[in-house]
């Protein structure tokens, strides 16, 4: 079974990196134009928030948009790199799955079943999955990452002791926290926060062990003031167009 699941992720790989390096111009409908030009802006302003563009519900640094405006500044092929940009993401939301699973104890068939349905590449419809995550102008493949990297520093609290690793998971999910909060206001604390925050209360009720779930707790109350924080900046720095 696993070399099936294996061969099938070999063969979902080929086809998105073809799809991302070779025909994302075919992927431009209103959506991915908006990103793609945004991408374009951001590169040829110089700036994470280009003047006078028209953004809607996000800002876009949660985005593909600025790895990709920065690797069509180094090659001056503006699909290409932005296909390019999207294999970077997918491929380090791989390791976080591979990490998140290690740290579950999970053995190499979860492994490669999650990541055949993570990185699944059909979608009979202009806006779907796989055009919102892994080709396409792929707006959520950052806040996948995110919300993978915030589960896996949620996962290292409940460790006994803190490690350097740890430490380290925990100090990049502030970091995803304050970008995306930055970029689309409430969409992580809605969808992770929250959600994350009842998960340890109703454990430290229903087990009577307050303190053990501290850390958790309390890390959980930092990224919700990390939210809050950067949402002010947003306002600060883009006030006509913050989400």
């Amino acid at each position: 079974p696993n070399r099936l699941v294996g061969a099938a992720l070999v063969v979902q790989l080929l086809a998105l990196a073809a799809a991302n390096l070779f025909f994302l111009s075919s992927a431009c409908s209103y959506d991915a134009g908006t990103t793609f030009s945004a991408a374009l802006e951001m590169w040829r302003q110089k700036t994470l928030l280009p003047a006078d563009f028209g953004f809607a519900t996000s800002l876009l640094t949660d985005s593909p948009a600025p790895l990709a405006a920065l690797l069509f500044g180094l090659t001056g092929r503006f699909f290409p790199a932005y296909g390019a940009a999207n294999l970077v993401i997918m491929a380090a939301n791989l390791f976080c799955v591979r990490s998140i699973l290690r740290q579950l104890h999970g053995g190499t068939a979860s492994f490669l079943l999650a990541a055949v349905l993570l990185v699944t590449p059909y979608s009979p419809w202009q806006v779907g999955y796989s055009q919102c995550v892994v080709w396409g102008h792929a707006c959520y493949s950052v806040r996948v990452l995110f919300l993978l990297v915030a589960l896996r520093a949620f996962l290292a609290l409940q460790q006994q002791t803190m490690t350097r690793a740890g430490l380290t998971w925990c100090m990049a999910g502030a970091a995803a926290v304050c970008v995306t909060a930055f970029s689309s206001g409430l969409f992580f604390a809605e969808q992770v926060l929250a959600p994350l925050l009842l998960v340890v209360a109703a454990r430290a009720v229903w087990t009577g062990r307050l303190r053990r779930y501290v850390a958790q707790g309390g890390y959980l109350l930092l990224l919700c003031f990390l939210t809050l924080a950067s949402m002010a900046a947003a306002q600060v720095a883009a006030p006509d167009t913050a989400a």
